[in-house]
């Protein structure tokens, strides 16, 4: 099916990107979270964080017109998502599906956190659109215009956050058997795809470097060492490793901080008296080796991540982090960069529903989430629906259900295992398995009662 844009396909899509839309135009203004400071700081003041690239904080400066409205990124990704999903939609069953593509939008909206992503001021929306675009390249039938646009998706999915490119490319490995055994021309598609893949992975930092003069932000030396932290690895390590390795960090092996997150952002952190991120990094990179390779240790780190894996994947709320009076406090990073740089709505932003009433967003959370676990409901229905006729399905279809189950499986191992477990990264995810399993089981059981 080609990938052009006829009339008839223009108002489903402008369609859906108004009921993404609803979400921050209910709340008032743009959702934000703690890390939307950074992000704008890198749009509007050249800010480059060692621990995240510039790209999604040049998107915000690209698509709010320079500071003219920060609605225009969320317009922006609230019509790239709709795009994605009405498409991925129409791509599982395209015709039988037509009249019911409206109820299967809206209840995206309604049964997943697809609106509070796409309506927020982060970039964790880009993650689901580039499970989707990646599994387009794989599976889906194009035209030239059709390939190079889901490419262009995929790369800036790759680009926007450095999370990204992991768990793609733990998704192509984990496919890889079932794809290798399916045909030379999804073969060839999933050699094109990891690739893709690999090139997003490794050219967006080093354009960055190029373009800023910057060192080239690769944070994943410093979450590791949090990691190790968190696991309990690496305060053994510095024990029976201090003072003859010679490492710097053993000044700290009695003083370590408790946990990851105060390792990675305590201004007495370590990390930053040792120089911060990128001199840490060939050090750091040092232990992490030396911890990962030593047995005993590397047990107990894998033991924890799968554990870790476990709780990521059962960690399913929109997040209490979007809300909170702190928001609308000059003592916030958001609030400090919306009033230095785009004052004319910082009033806008301070009666938002989030920021202003916490008691009423905190009702809006519960409602959102438990409207979240009925659609995992929902959705586990539709897979056991699709199981009961899996001798049914064409190659294609069972491939994207497992996709989209490997999805959430890699989503979850790659934030256990790196960063931390946290309700918003598995959260961001819950709108892809729904987007490619409830057309399938609707199409399904039409056909069973015909």
């Amino acid at each position: 099916m080609k990938q052009v844009l006829r009339s008839t396909e223009l108002w489903p899509w402008l369609g859906a990107a108004l009921l993404l839309l609803s979400v921050p135009v209910l709340n008032g203004y743009p959702l934000v979270y703690s890390d939307t400071g950074t992000y704008l700081r890198t749009a509007f003041e050249g800010y480059v964080p060692p621990d995240r690239p510039v790209w999604y904080g040049l998107f915000l400066r690209w698509t709010s017109l320079n500071g003219t409205t920060l609605w225009g990124p969320v317009v922006v990704q609230c019509l790239l998502t709709a795009f994605v999903a009405v498409r991925s939609l129409r791509s599982m069953v395209p015709h039988p599906l037509e009249a019911r593509l409206p109820v299967l939008l809206l209840g995206l909206v309604l049964f997943t956190g697809i609106g509070w992503y796409a309506g927020q001021l982060m970039p964790d929306i880009f993650t689901g659109i580039g499970i989707a675009s990646l599994l387009q390249l794989l599976l889906g039938r194009h035209g030239p215009v059709g390939q190079w646009t889901w490419a262009l998706i995929l790369l800036l999915s790759l680009a926007l956050h450095a999370g990204n490119a992991p768990i793609l490319l733990l998704l192509c490995l984990g496919l890889a058997p079932v794809v290798l055994r399916s045909g030379r021309g999804h073969r060839m598609r999933l050699i094109g795809v990891l690739s893709l893949v690999l090139v997003g992975w490794w050219l967006p930092p080093l354009a960055a470097s190029w373009s800023t003069g910057a060192p080239s932000s690769r944070p994943a030396h410093v979450f590791l060492m949090g990691r190790l932290i968190d696991s309990g690895v690496l305060p053994e390590l510095l024990q029976e490793r201090c003072p003859g390795s010679g490492w710097e960090l053993c000044a700290w092996k009695d003083s370590l901080p408790n946990n990851s997150q105060d390792f990675l952002w305590n201004p007495e952190s370590p990390v930053y008296a040792m120089g911060g991120w990128a001199a840490t990094r060939q050090e750091y990179g040092l232990i992490v080796k030396e911890a990962l390779t030593t047995p005993g240790l590397t047990q107990r780190f894998i033991s924890n991540t799968l554990a870790g894996t476990v709780r990521q994947l059962t960690d399913l709320h929109i997040g209490n982090g979007l809300l909170g009076t702190w928001y609308a406090s000059p003592e916030s990073p958001p609030f400090h960069q919306i009033e230095k740089h785009v004052p004319h709505e910082l009033s806008a932003f301070r009666s938002s529903v989030m920021n202003r009433d916490e008691m009423r967003a905190r009702s809006v959370l519960r409602l959102a989430d438990m409207l979240l676990w009925l659609g995992w409901l929902l959705t586990a229905g539709a897979l056991v629906a699709i199981a009961a006729r899996w001798d049914r399905l064409a190659v294609n279809m069972r491939i994207l259900v497992l996709a989209a189950l490997m999805a959430l499986v890699a989503n979850a191992l790659v934030c256990a295992g790196v960063s931390t477990v946290a309700d918003r990264f598995q959260t961001r995810m819950s709108w892809v398995l729904p987007l490619l399993v409830w057309p399938l089981a609707v199409d399904l059981l039409q056909r069973r009662q015909r």
